[in-house]
């Protein structure tokens, strides 16, 4: 008799993946608004690559929204 392997179930359904999200976009919209504050229109990633700052922004409202379209519906507390 063998057993089935483990179900994994992807990023988006798991609590560290909402999570991941919401950190994410917090992270890339800072780095955008601190680049145009400074007056410039590029950063650089980890990579070393340069990033358009408002594209930037885009990607992490982007990555908030889908935080808060993914994370799962509290249920009602019971009142006494």
């Amino acid at each position: 008799m063998t057993k089935k392997p483990p179900q994994f179930t992807p990023i988006e359904q798991t609590a560290a993946g909402s999570w991941f999200y919401l950190v994410f976009g917090v992270l890339v919209i800072a780095g955008g608004v601190i680049t145009l504050s400074l007056g410039k229109l590029h950063y650089q990633n980890y990579r070393g690559d340069n990033v358009f700052a408002p594209f930037g922004i885009v990607i992490g409202i982007l990555a908030i929204v889908i935080y808060i379209r993914n994370r799962k519906p509290r249920s009602p507390r019971k009142s006494n």
